[in-house]
């Protein structure tokens, strides 16, 4: 471990070995691999990873953001799927002692043994289609160590998301894109904008832009949360007809005659922490209105 960590250095494109082909694209995968080295080197360097990190990267395809990683001296494990890839990416980087690959799916993977007992971050460009799995996979982690009463060794989750989705988990209570996503990004950790990613610096070329965005893991609940499941169904009544006023959506739940919140709101004008103060009011009330 380094004691004094310093910043990646802002280099060219690292080259390695170049005995090896790219493969194409797999739709069924979902693929679309980011091939701008300037936009790849932005990212590693926006995301603040250290000479001495280490980083979990999430789909590596060809890895223009692994060589930056690896070049930079960060401790670097890859899970990617596609065994072309992976062949690809052992060929490339197999000789670096900082690097270390995981053949498999992402998300039946046990984040507690990619580095035992050590703290780490992450890193993806996620597939469309995967993206909220991926994100609540993270997000349900985060909370198993909080029940366990201890802080997540994942410290935060530098993703890069179809644009749409980004502005979502960057939304904010009252704007028409609050919802579950958001609500819960709010929950888990604090987030920021890194950069655009416009999709002329993707092959194949998507029909959308990307974003870069950067969650940082809370270390504890930032609020009291009784009961979590009653928390987490209010929330899907709640924003599953979010036109409706809470005292619609939530006519299933009991809440007591002294609740000190307006049910004539919607949902998107609420908190995580309102919802928490819902949910908390059920479990503890006694009179019912």
């Amino acid at each position: 471990m380094v004691n004094n960590p310093k910043p990646i250095a802002h280099s060219p494109q690292p080259a390695f070995k170049r005995n090896y082909g790219p493969p194409p694209a797999k739709k069924s995968l979902g693929q679309v691999f980011l091939v701008d080295a300037e936009i790849a080197r932005e990212i590693i360097a926006k995301a603040g990873f250290s000479i001495g990190d280490r980083v979990l990267e999430i789909g590596p395809g060809r890895g223009i953001l692994t060589a930056y990683l690896v070049k930079g001296g960060v401790d670097t494990v890859c899970c990617e799927i596609d065994s072309r890839l992976t062949k690809a990416l052992n060929k490339r980087f197999s000789e670096r002692e900082n690097f270390r690959l995981i053949e498999g799916d992402i998300l039946p993977l046990d984040l507690d043994t990619v580095f035992p007992g050590k703290e780490f971050q992450a890193l993806g460009n996620l597939p469309y289609h995967l993206t909220s799995e991926i994100l609540f996979k993270f997000f349900d982690y985060v909370k198993k160590c909080w029940d366990r009463n201890t802080a997540p060794r994942a410290k935060s989750l530098t993703v890069m998301v179809q644009k749409e989705v980004g502005e979502r988990l960057l939304s904010k209570p009252g704007c028409r894109l609050w919802g579950v996503l958001s609500l819960y990004t709010e929950l888990f950790g604090e987030i920021e904008s890194l950069l655009e990613a416009p999709s002329g610096h993707f092959k194949p070329r998507p029909k959308v832009d990307s974003t870069v965005v950067k969650i940082r893991f809370r270390d504890a609940y930032p609020f009291e949360i009784n009961d979590y499941e009653l928390f987490r169904r209010l929330i899907k009544a709640a924003f599953g007809n979010r036109r409706k006023m809470l005292r619609n959506s939530l006519a299933g739940f009991s809440f007591p005659v002294n609740l000190e919140m307006d049910l004539r709101l919607r949902p998107e004008e609420l908190r995580a922490e309102d919802f928490a103060y819902l949910a908390n009011s059920i479990n503890e009330g006694n009179d019912t209105t």
